[in-house]
């Protein structure tokens, strides 16, 4: 074999195993993306008549985020300290909703989860409705919760709609990102 050979199989050699690691790449990203909770979901699109004109227009910007039959946008968060003891502070979440037009998916969704982890990703607290709650075409949910650390300065609040076990989710997820003192009012 020639010199000049040995380089060109060396060259193609290299070519191999670049192609093989982008394939390896691009499969795994799949594989990601395949088990992302927020992969696509078809559900009938049965048309629902009634609204909340209350809020319709403010839930009217909401889009459907990833085939999910409920789009939630924040309204309003604050991680504020509770005016009658330093040791707590409070995580609140107001979130503006809007569900498809689908009659399955207003008889699914029937809770909405906000779990509130520290800066490191440790969950320190899960909220959510004891009884559940009956949603209409548009509305507005309030999720709030105590954390007694008075240590915990950052949190992110991630807050979705589920069934009424808790074990399906029915909406993006809406992270949100607060530090003590922080209100937020889009």
């Amino acid at each position: 074999m020639t010199l000049h050979e040995k380089e060109n199989s060396r060259i193609n050699f290299r070519r191999v195993k670049l192609l093989a690691a982008a394939l390896a790449a691009v499969s795994l990203a799949s594989l990601q993306m395949l088990s992302m909770p927020n992969s696509l979901k078809i559900d009938s699109t049965d048309s629902l008549d009634n609204t909340n004109n209350n809020i319709a227009h403010a839930a009217a910007s909401v889009d459907q985020v990833g085939g999910r039959p409920v789009a939630i946008k924040l309204n309003y968060a604050h991680f504020v300290p509770l005016t009658n003891s330093s040791q707590s502070h409070q995580v609140k979440v107001v979130v503006v909703y809007s569900l498809t037009p689908s009659l399955i998916a207003k008889d699914r969704v029937q809770n909405a989860v906000m779990k509130v982890y520290a800066i490191n990703g440790s969950l320190l607290k899960t909220t959510s409705f004891p009884d559940g709650l009956k949603l209409n075409s548009t509305g507005r949910v309030q999720l709030a919760t105590t954390l007694s650390e008075s240590t915990i300065r950052n949190v992110t609040a991630s807050v979705l709609f589920t069934d009424s076990s808790k074990s399906a989710n029915y909406s993006n997820i809406l992270d949100v990102k607060l530090g003590l003192g922080q209100i937020i009012q889009p």
